[in-house]
């Protein structure tokens, strides 16, 4: 929980392209938020983002994957194969701008100027694209031995 360099994400349950999401430092200063809120019927999803994340071209990125739960007892989950990636469009500094290094929202990196200059093209992947790179990176299907599983 406590690592050497924590980012905590609070978002709204109910909000979409990156609105509404604080960043802390600290679980602490999360906690103490959420007790601010008390009363609030809002609900909120909170992320302790990775520490030590996969890097692909010098930036950080999620995987956005769909899933439909048909049953919950006994739990049933479907995926659907293919899935998508998004970028930021800055270079990843841990200590940088937690907004364009770490949110890799589209609605919230496209108010950067990097944005249409970024080399990926229009900041997102298609998962045939990113386990093609990783294969050319490291030799071996690593989307399909160890990221898709």
């Amino acid at each position: 929980m406590n690592g050497q360099e924590n980012l905590w994400l609070l978002k709204p349950g109910s909000s979409s392209r990156g609105r509404g999401i604080k960043v802390y430092k600290t679980y602490e200063k999360v906690v103490n938020r959420i007790n601010m809120l008390k009363g609030n019927t809002r609900l909120w999803v909170v992320q302790k983002c990775i520490e030590n994340p996969l890097i692909v071209e010098s930036r950080k990125f999620d995987i956005r994957q769909w899933v439909l739960v048909t049953d919950w007892n006994p739990l049933t989950i479907w995926c659907y194969r293919e899935s998508y990636i998004r970028f930021c469009v800055q270079e990843y500094d841990p200590k940088g701008d937690t907004r364009k290094n770490h949110l890799t929202n589209n609605s919230v990196q496209k108010k950067y100027a990097e944005f249409a200059d970024n080399e990926i093209d229009g900041n997102m992947w298609s998962s045939q694209e990113f386990a093609d790179h990783l294969e050319g990176e490291h030799g071996s299907d690593v989307y399909g031995e160890k990221i898709w599983p």
